[in-house]
């Protein structure tokens, strides 16, 4: 496998591991993405490459952009999440309170 098929197999990881909600594991795979990444443009240059690989290059730079967006859209539903988990103590905590002021009216009439 040469490194632009490696680059690309890892890019389907990461596709696949944040999918699944395996952040650990895409973080792990990114960080050796972008290490080959890294060493086959250092190595060569982007014009250097074969026009193939240059194609490649844009298609996992569109990718990465499409799964940034995905993973930017996830971070505001558990942060939306986790504000509701916040809050809940206090509104199951109203909640209680309201059933207990109209059980003590229904006792008094």
């Amino acid at each position: 496998m040469n490194a632009m098929d490696r680059i690309l197999a890892l890019t389907d990881e990461v596709e696949q591991q944040i999918g699944s909600g395996d952040w650990l594991s895409a973080s792990e795979t990114d960080a050796e993405r972008r290490r080959l990444l890294s060493a086959l443009l250092d190595a060569d240059g982007i014009g250097r490459l074969h026009p193939q690989d240059q194609q490649s290059l844009r298609e996992i730079l569109q990718r990465t952009n499409d799964t940034m967006a995905e993973v930017v859209q996830l971070k505001r539903d558990l942060l939306k999440t986790s504000r509701q988990l916040q809050s809940a103590p206090r509104a199951l905590h109203s909640y209680g309170e309201n059933v207990q002021a109209d059980t003590l009216a229904q006792l008094r009439d």
